[in-house]
């Protein structure tokens, strides 16, 4: 299993590329017509608009959506990952700015984990404040948002939330992870090697496969 410094880190470059290709596609560095084929055979790699050819607007909007997809991705990931070093809550941190960062990160996970496509912030009364990251210079007014449609200013901005992963990458390097707390779960899933019988089971006690028509 990767560190939880490194997921951070994967998930921000995620992020970088994401934005890059959105402000290549606006710029039109990248254009629809670099991207499109005719062959069906090519569909799985290349852009088409119900097979009318190549449309700027469209794989802008495309693009758009990938950006918002990685942002979703980064949330939830460094929030997994936290979960994996902090054993209380964001709330009981004792570091004023590590408890700002985690907060803020706690209500975004909060806010688009039930809902990627339109996320509304989700606040619990005890988190209605302002959150100061001074290392970074992120503040957020969480006092006025539940409710409210997402938006990436609501942290700051991009390069601000950007800037938060690199902090959460940076403060948890080095520290120890806590211990998986067994659930009732366990009991039930499935081993390494039942998840994948094709490398511990020889071919020829393998059962035939059950196509549903």
């Amino acid at each position: 299993m990767m560190k939880p410094a490194f997921e951070i880190r994967m998930v921000k470059e995620n992020l970088d590329l994401s934005m890059a290709l959105l402000q290549a596609v606006q710029e039109e560095k990248v254009t629809a017509k670099q991207l499109f084929r005719d062959g069906p055979e090519d569909m799985f790699v290349a852009f088409a608009v119900d097979n009318n050819g190549p449309d700027q607007q469209e794989l802008s909007r495309r693009a758009a959506n990938q950006a918002r997809a990685a942002f979703a991705l980064a949330v939830i990931q460094t929030q997994r990952s936290l979960d994996r070093v902090f054993t209380n809550s964001p709330l009981e941190e004792t570091n004023p700015d590590l408890q700002a960062a985690r907060c803020v990160m706690f209500l975004l996970n909060n806010t688009i984990f039930p809902n990627l496509f339109t996320p509304v912030w989700d606040c619990p009364p005890e988190y209605r404040r302002k959150f100061e990251v001074r290392p970074i210079s992120l503040l957020m007014d969480a006092g006025e948002l539940h409710g409210k449609g997402l938006s990436w200013d609501h942290v700051g901005g991009l390069p601000q939330f950007i800037e938060l992963l690199v902090y959460f990458a940076n403060w948890i390097d080095d520290l120890t992870e806590v211990e998986p707390q067994a659930g009732p779960w366990d009991a039930v899933r499935p081993s390494d090697e039942s998840k994948a019988p094709w490398n511990s089971v020889p071919e020829d006690e393998l059962e035939p496969l059950i196509v549903i028509a």
